[in-house]
């Protein structure tokens, strides 16, 4: 009986979870703090959330799992940086979440990154004030399926929204539509 190692290009994600194993809970914290952000991840972010990330930022990049690039690190390759994310519980994945809108709240971030990130987070204080902003500022750059996609990421929580802002998200979603 002859058994069949599987191709090398399914056995990736996991080769990238043995190496953050044997990572400390510091360079792990940072690892699974970069898995949530789509994008690479700014020093002045990674500094915002952690005291002294420095250590954990090193650790992870001679693990070969993180690479610098610019002010940013970043995973060296996507389907890592998903294997990583998707070991992560729900509690722990939406904690790191609302640390990365608080930290991107101070740094001054993106409205659609926040909004990605409050989305993620489950925040919905958060995704009420940011969705309709996100959604009207990629109406305004002409990405109107991205701005579609934040008002109907809206949808659930319209109930709670002020008789203005209920009137303008429809307005919104409208035109969009």
């Amino acid at each position: 009986l002859m058994i069949r190692r599987p191709p090398r290009s399914t056995l990736f994600p996991y080769t990238t979870l043995f190496r953050s194993l044997r990572l400390s809970d510091e360079g792990r914290s940072v690892l699974e703090l970069c898995s949530v952000v789509p994008t690479k991840t700014k020093f002045a972010l990674l500094h915002q959330v952690f005291d002294e990330p420095s250590a954990g930022i090193e650790e992870a990049i001679a693990a070969g799992l993180l690479e610098i690039s610019g002010d940013a690190v970043s995973f060296r390759h996507e389907l890592a940086r998903q294997a990583v994310e998707e070991e992560l519980s729900d509690i722990r994945r939406r904690k790191l979440n609302s640390d990365v809108l608080q930290a991107l709240d101070a740094l001054g971030g993106d409205l659609s990154r926040k909004a990605h990130h409050a989305r993620a987070a489950g925040d919905v204080e958060a995704m009420i004030e940011l969705l309709p902003a996100a959604a009207r500022r990629a109406s305004e750059l002409e990405s109107h399926s991205e701005a579609y996609g934040h008002l109907r990421a809206l949808e659930p929580y319209v109930a709670q929204l002020s008789r203005d802002g209920l009137a303008d998200y429809f307005d919104q979603l409208a035109y969009e539509e």
